[in-house]
């Protein structure tokens, strides 16, 4: 689950960083983070980009369903656009001197 549909994975990482490093160097004198808890906020981030572009990552097998489903569509909207096929299923087609 995406929190920002529109972002994608690079550009939610930058922000990321940008926004630990205003964190870090906040205006209160909060206590400094360690070497190791930044180092572990790091790799928490790079494992979240990692998620999102596996997620965002569409399998072989997704492609293909988008591909058939996408060619079933045009083939409905050709037949529509022709008025090949009728309500009922039957070709509505010019057959042997009859319709």
């Amino acid at each position: 689950m995406r929190l920002v549909p529109h972002w994608s994975a690079r550009r939610l990482a930058i922000s990321a960083a940008a926004f630990m490093a205003l964190g870090v160097g906040g205006v209160a004198k909060a206590a400094e983070p360690t070497q190791q808890e930044l180092l572990e906020r790091v790799n928490a981030l790079q494992k979240q980009v990692e998620e999102l572009k596996a997620s965002q990552a569409a399998t072989p097998e997704q492609d293909k369903v988008r591909r058939v489903d996408a060619a079933v569509g045009a083939v409905i909207q050709d037949a529509d656009r022709r008025k090949l096929i009728a309500a009922d299923g039957f070709s509505t087609s010019y057959t042997n001197g009859k319709l």
